[in-house]
């Protein structure tokens, strides 16, 4: 498709009738091919839909975009989403204001948004809030989570691995859009739904905070800028950078609960919002006991995923995540499934392993003269390239070590037979400098 996919709009944004509208058990990719940016697979607007059960992928830009209300995203697969470099919001909430309470529940996200790409996976922008963000997997990701100023985030019960960042709340620093007038119009906005009564009030009980830092005037607009109310708990994470709170936000206004944390830097910012952002690396001091004082578990190394065969994702028994009662992901559950309409399913193939190296996250690697690969199933079989083009069916096929003379960028792809067609894994690459 030259640009977006498909579209549903339906309820009502001031009585917060549902529209109950859905998007189910669709194969939605290669959209956005000539316009490539802010053309979305699926745009939700309105009150109360649905997607369920879809795998989106091959895409330049954003997967989802919605505004609205209490629309549900779950148990879809997005995979190989914003591949174009320097672009951002695979997924996103558009800032057509108030955009509040949409759920993700049971989503698995298995992009490759990584190295530097300047990626948020899922990214609320001005002014929105409200997300409740459960029972998600995050693996091989730029960023996980931005907020602007965004209020009322739950974010509780996922697994973020191999990302290069987690969260990070920004308190938006452009008074004139939380004043009548704004470039947005977000005052305006608000007050067309009346979000200071019900059912707004009610609906939401948040808005009342948001309410109440409004009576204050155009004299305390810091206090409309901060992203206030959001929760992270009961998370597991293994990457670089769990959360940064831009000051003069704080851990009062992100309250961080209950996470098994592995990340090389668990916290970048001011614990009380005071001063310059510092990083805290995993093991100071410091950020042990900030965060062991709400709950948190700090490890360094694997907190429990071992060595990851089959990318399932499920933690081994000796894992600190059984202590704070974690609930167990239906990956079974998620992505396409059979029904009526679709009588069979593509087969999943995982990517090779590159041994030693990574997937791409990695930087460059001094491998020595024999980097292997592993393949995660019996009956896939790699191929390779050595000279930075992507593998195809036609490229060398692995069999043994590999020996290399100079540097070189590795990528590798598993291939499954599937007759009439072989099915593709997503590129693992690696840059390998010879000894």
């Amino acid at each position: 498709m030259a640009a977006a996919g498909i579209s549903i709009e339906g309820g009502d944004r001031k009585t917060l009738a549902r529209g109950e509208h859905a998007v189910e058990n669709c194969d939605i990719h290669h959209y956005a091919r000539r316009q490539k940016t802010y053309k979305p697979a699926v745009h939700l607007g309105g009150v109360g839909n649905r997607v369920s059960h879809c795998l989106i992928h091959d895409a330049p830009h954003q997967g989802i975009a919605y505004a609205g209300n209490d629309h549900i995203i779950e148990y879809c697969d997005f995979t190989r989403i914003a591949r174009r470099p320097g672009t951002s919001a695979p997924r996103t909430r558009w800032g057509i204001g108030p955009s509040w309470g949409t759920s993700s529940d049971i989503t698995t996200f298995t992009t490759s948004m990584a190295g530097n790409l300047g990626c948020f996976t899922i990214y609320p922008d001005l002014p929105c809030g409200g997300i409740h963000l459960h029972g998600n997997v995050f693996y091989d990701v730029d960023q996980v989570f931005h907020a602007n100023s965004g209020r009322g985030m739950v974010i509780e019960n996922n697994i973020f691995f191999r990302c290069s960042r987690g969260f990070s709340f920004l308190p938006w620093s452009d008074a004139s859009m939380f004043q009548e007038g704004g470039a947005w119009r977000m005052v305006e906005n608000l007050k067309a739904v009346n979000y200071d009564q019900p059912p707004y009030s009610t609906r939401y009980p948040v808005l009342q905070h948001l309410a109440e830092d409004f009576s204050k005037g155009v004299g305390q607009l810091v206090e409309r800028e901060l992203p206030k109310d959001n929760i992270i708990r009961r998370n597991v994470s293994w990457g670089s950078l769990f959360l940064h709170v831009f000051p003069p936000g704080n851990l009062e206004h992100v309250k961080v609960e209950t996470n098994l944390i592995a990340d090389d830097i668990v916290f970048e910012g001011s614990f009380d919002g005071r001063g310059k952002s510092e990083s805290y690396h995993n093991g100071d001091p410091a950020v042990v006991a900030e965060f062991a004082r709400r709950g948190n578990i700090l490890v360094q190394g694997d907190p429990g995923f071992g060595d990851l065969q089959t990318q399932d994702f499920r933690f081994s028994p000796r894992s600190p995540a059984s202590g704070f009662s974690f609930e167990r992901i239906p990956f079974e559950q998620m992505g396409l499934v059979k029904d009526d309409y679709r009588r069979a399913l593509p087969p999943t193939v995982y990517s090779p392993t590159i041994i030693p190296g990574a997937t791409n996250l990695a930087g460059a690697q001094t491998a020595g003269s024999s980097p292997r690969l592993r393949c995660m199933d019996g009956d896939v079989w790699c191929v390779y390239t050595v000279d930075g083009s992507d593998p195809t069916l036609q490229s060398p096929v692995y069999v043994r070590p590999l020996t290399i003379a100079n540097t070189v960028t590795l990528k590798a792809v598993a291939f499954v037979a599937d007759k009439p067609r072989a099915w593709k894994s997503e590129t693992a690459v690696a840059t390998i400098r010879a000894r």
